[in-house]
């Protein structure tokens, strides 16, 4: 007899079909993108400093650098770890 949570294809073991599961949004991931938010804003640069970079601020070659590296992150999750649906021949090869 199949439980109510139980996929119907099952063989009737302990594994449930989960898609709530938010694995791909762990700490880990919120750690890095509060990191890359407060480096890409420039409240801790001295507001007298005049190193430049490429003939721009040095503050402003930060930023850009780091909002790069924001879109590849959040390229990166979405390619690798943002949850897919399945598709039927999965459920049919149970």
């Amino acid at each position: 007899m199949k439980r109510p949570n139980q996929h119907p294809h099952s063989s009737g073991g302990n594994t449930l079909h989960r898609p709530s599961s938010r694995v791909y949004l762990d700490g880990r991931i919120w750690i890095i993108y509060v990191a890359l938010f407060s480096i890409s804003i420039p409240w801790y640069w001295d507001p007298n400093s005049d190193r430049t970079l490429w003939g721009l601020p040095l503050w402003v070659g930060v930023t850009l650098v780091s909002s790069f590296l924001i879109s590849l992150f959040t390229a990166w999750l979405l390619v690798f770890r943002w949850p897919g649906e399945e598709s039927p021949q999965a459920h049919r090869d149970e």
